[in-house]
């Protein structure tokens, strides 16, 4: 409805469908803010063994938020809409970071230039801004994107927004 025209954030109908459908956490700010990167990354990422040997709560959230999106996804690829991959390796890397690991290993295991990472987190923090503003029709998942948010922007990565 009305509160999805609200929205502007990347890839607005399948936020609003992961909403309305119940896709995303209400308690696991954590995971919910690695879920954001997910909906904003743009690039291509090798999600190999590897990635995979991270929380199973964020494993189970990825793969509820995936396979729940996945006919929504399909429809609108039918219709002509892009619809960008969902990459687990990314995703991650804001799940260790959100999780409080040393910005250098989170660097280091997310296999990205150190700049992108940084991009990444902070256009995930816009988006989940952008949810936490959703508080009267979603106010469990208001509230855990806005723990999100504090979670992603801590230091090193905010020391020159200061």
């Amino acid at each position: 409805g009305n509160w999805a025209s609200h929205l502007r954030v990347d890839q607005p109908l399948l936020i609003a469908e992961s909403l309305r459908k119940g896709l995303l956490p209400k308690t696991d700010p954590e995971s919910l803010a690695a879920l954001a990167g997910a909906f904003v990354y743009e690039q291509e990422s090798v999600d190999d063994e590897e990635a995979a040997h991270r929380s199973a709560a964020f494993l189970s959230h990825f793969t509820k938020l995936f396979e729940g999106l996945r006919p929504f996804a399909r429809d609108m690829l039918a219709c002509g809409f892009q619809v960008r991959p969902f990459h687990l390796r990314p995703a991650a890397a804001l799940y260790e970071w959100a999780s409080g690991n040393k910005w250098e290993a989170v660097v280091r295991r997310a296999d990205m230039p150190e700049g992108n990472l940084a991009m990444l987190i902070l256009r995930a923090a816009d988006n989940l801004r952008h949810i936490e503003a959703l508080a009267e029709p979603f106010p469990e998942v208001a509230s855990c994107a806005r723990q999100g948010i504090e979670l992603l922007l801590q230091p090193p990565l905010t020391d020159d927004l200061l």
